[in-house]
């Protein structure tokens, strides 16, 4: 098992994760993309995006499982998702 952190890249959304391997990172990825929404996308109102701390299994089967089947990868290696933390501006 290994733990990871993800954010919300959808905002409001846990369809999508970008993961991390630390808070730290997954904390910089998210106010980045919140920034190039903003910029980028000119969207003005960004809505808050949650940071999890992800417990994930890593062996053989679990990967061959998502790379034989990758709709909805992440989740079939997800042990537990716990919220940790909300990135604002």
């Amino acid at each position: 098992m290994q733990t990871l952190y993800g954010y919300q890249v959808h905002p409001g959304s846990d369809d999508t994760l970008f993961f991390a391997l630390s808070i730290e990172k997954c904390r910089e990825a998210a106010v980045e993309q919140r920034r190039e929404m903003r910029e980028v996308l000119n969207q003005h109102e960004v809505g808050a995006m949650a940071i999890y701390e992800c417990l994930v299994r890593v062996d053989l089967v679990s990967l061959l499982e998502m790379l034989n089947d990758p709709d909805d990868a992440y989740r079939k290696l997800l042990l537990s998702k716990i919220l940790v933390e909300v990135v604002v501006d």
